[in-house]
């Protein structure tokens, strides 16, 4: 299995996982990957807060070692990063292409938030707590606790992926969006 990293360091054998043996192999797209490092660093020249300039330095980070957790991490700003006008994420972020959920889809997107319309779809969000309860299929198929959505609606300015999607709702790590 490989890893996508700059990195070749980390490369692993005999790692076993639900009863097979796998070899982990650093150092996939590693010239494009050093590429990006660079521009990523030029970015983070321009973030307009801490938690851009984290969210960067933690993709610089992921993108060198192949840390999953830096990009956990990454992540987390992203979040934290409340308002912007300008969105954008990066990295293996799809997996539902694989059953396993153990390989993912390179995405890397920028977009402009519409503030008129999220403050629309706010409202709605905002009496979500109404709104649930009314819909139309049985309890079961609902979390035990609602938690309503930061929703920010964006125009693509450039996205890079396998192909576009209708919507977008990560971040992908369970235990972040949460």
């Amino acid at each position: 299995m490989t890893i996508g990293s700059i990195s070749t360091k980390q490369s692993k054998s005999n790692i076993e996982f639900k009863g097979h043996q796998f070899r982990l192999e650093y150092g996939e797209f590693s010239p494009y990957l050093k590429e990006m490092n660079g521009y990523l660093a030029e970015a983070q020249k321009f973030a307009n807060n801490e938690h851009e300039s984290e969210m960067i330095r933690k993709y610089i980070a992921h993108f060198e070692s192949g840390d999953i957790n830096d990009h956990k991490d990454s992540q987390r700003d992203w979040i934290k990063d409340k308002g912007p006008v300008v969105e954008s994420n990066l990295g293996w972020i799809e997996h539902y292409v694989d059953p396993e959920n153990m390989r993912a889809v390179f995405e890397g997107w920028v977009a402009i938030v519409d503030k008129n319309r999220s403050a629309k779809y706010g409202s709605l969000v905002s009496n979500s707590q109404k709104i649930v309860p009314q819909l139309p299929w049985d309890k079961s198929l609902e979390k035990d606790t609602f938690i309503a959505p930061d929703f920010t609606s964006l125009d693509v300015v450039s996205f890079a992926g396998e192909s576009m999607p209708k919507g977008i709702n990560i971040p992908n790590y369970h235990e972040i969006r949460e």
